[in-house]
């Protein structure tokens, strides 16, 4: 007969700080109830020989999680990735809008449903879109995606500038 034991560290003040369920064999940091093989309640932080690091935060909210870095133990620097609860990711913005969202200083660039890509030069400037839709490659500008500036036919093997049909 096999027995479990499960084992339970506590802070001195008679809560579980750390709990190991000896039948499931899960760990659980911050809970006494781990449901997975390792869960930790709360942010987690991964650092190196000074207390600066990364931490993982989830929102408060259960909409994202958030990859910080921290330069000291209490000093947020930057957040460098957020995972939105929708599949969104964004480097250097905690709002994507859309599967991919890379925001910084220049250029910016996203990868948005539709098939296309989105580059701008500035955060308020004129955009350009590569757009893959139906086999052909279109490249456009601004909010335009019904006239292409350049349409690559892939079925006629054509080239339009300027024309959503090319005939060469």
């Amino acid at each position: 007969d096999t027995q479990f034991r499960d084992l339970s560290i506590g802070n001195g003040k008679g809560a579980a700080v750390m709990t190991v369920d000896g039948s499931a064999g899960n760990v659980g940091i911050g809970t006494v109830a781990p449901s997975t093989k390792l869960e930790v309640f709360g942010p987690m932080r991964i650092t190196g020989t000074t207390a600066a690091g990364y931490q993982f935060t989830k929102a408060a909210n259960d909409t994202s999680l958030q990859l910080s870095y921290y330069t000291d133990a209490t000093t947020k620097y930057k957040d460098l990735v957020n995972f939105n609860y929708d599949g969104n990711v964004g480097i250097g913005t905690a709002g994507p809008s859309s599967k991919l969202t890379i925001d910084g200083v220049v250029p910016i660039v996203e990868i948005r449903s539709g098939g296309y890509l989105m580059l701008r030069p500035t955060v308020n400037d004129f955009d350009w879109r590569l757009h893959a839709v139906n086999y052909d490659f279109g490249i456009y500008s601004g909010d335009d995606l019904a006239n292409p500036k350049m349409l690559f036919k892939q079925g006629s093997g054509n080239v339009g500038i300027g024309t959503a049909s090319p005939i060469n």
